[in-house]
């Protein structure tokens, strides 16, 4: 589950009007392509998001542009997780490095799964981080 979905469904994030089908991303296979261009998708895994949400029913409607193929190794825990936490992290960093007079990036949610990929992308990149979080045991998770 992406931790935006849990927040949606719990109520603390983005409105939907009800009745709603959960799930902001997903994961699964293409078992029907309209357009000759995608075809070959068919049979695929994919990972998608959607504009407001459903990508948790049984079946789920995507546009290539919201896309994209995954390996059949790749767990479905990962994919699952694959575009909106991960261009978070990638769109923090492309942030710091176009400011000026920057000194490091401060993330109040740390233990998160996008802190948590974020604490790997910046120790990669050299990007000073303060990472805060409100428990003891998810200081030890980003220390290891």
């Amino acid at each position: 589950m992406n931790p935006s979905d849990k927040l949606n469904i719990g109520g603390q994030y983005v409105p939907a009007p009800l009745p709603t089908l959960a799930g902001l991303e997903g994961t699964g296979r293409v078992v029907e392509a309209n357009g000759a261009n995608i075809q070959s998708w068919v049979g695929k895994r994919v990972s998608f998001t959607q504009v407001r949400s459903g990508a948790w029913g049984e079946y789920s409607i995507s546009t290539p542009d919201r896309s994209f193929q995954i390996q059949e190794d790749v767990p479905l825990h990962s994919a699952a997780s694959g575009i909106i936490c991960p261009l978070t992290a990638i769109g923090m960093t492309e942030i710091y490095q176009s400011t000026s007079g920057k000194k490091g990036i401060i993330h109040t949610a740390a233990a998160s799964s996008v802190g948590r990929m974020l604490n790997k992308l910046t120790q990669s990149l050299g990007i000073p981080l303060l990472n805060i979080v409100r428990k003891e045991e998810h200081a030890a998770l980003l220390r290891s």
